[in-house]
């Protein structure tokens, strides 16, 4: 199985420059979402499940994060793992919502950031691996 990078490697993209913040091309612009969660099983199912929906065109994992954090009056330390998304600017809303409502979390740490640039063929993937609009499905 070729990983993305292999692919965009290989392919004609591999020297596209990288969109610019203000970009005449809406499609290539990129959002990211980013939570925690409290083991890698619910990563990788928040993972799959929002892949699966098409909200998210891939999903990272990275395991043996170590939190310390404030919780009702306490501090206390967490071994977690953190998933970041990769969709569609128009989609990112949607994906934190799904999210949201998916986590096991009582109050999860959803965060969305902009990508300020992307190499355009990865920003072509993903928005050929999404959703092409938000409907009112995307939304529940």
């Amino acid at each position: 199985m070729k990983t993305i990078s292999s692919q965009v490697q290989e392919g004609e993209g591999a020297k596209a420059p990288l969109s610019q913040p203000n970009s005449t091309h809406s499609d290539e612009k990129i959002g990211w979402l980013y939570t925690t969660t409290a083991s890698r099983e619910e990563a990788l199912r928040l993972g799959h499940t929002l892949v699966e929906e098409h909200l998210l065109a891939c999903a990272n994992i990275l395991e043996n994060m170590h939190a310390i954090y404030r919780w009702k009056g306490s501090i206390e330390t967490a071994q977690e793992c953190v998933l970041i998304g990769k969709t569609s600017s128009t989609l990112v809303t949607a994906a934190a919502n799904r999210l949201k409502v998916l986590h096991s979390y009582e109050c999860p740490c959803i965060l969305t950031l902009p990508a300020q640039a992307a190499n355009v063929a990865f920003a072509e993937w993903v928005r050929t691996n999404v959703k092409a609009e938000v409907t009112a499905d995307t939304l529940t």
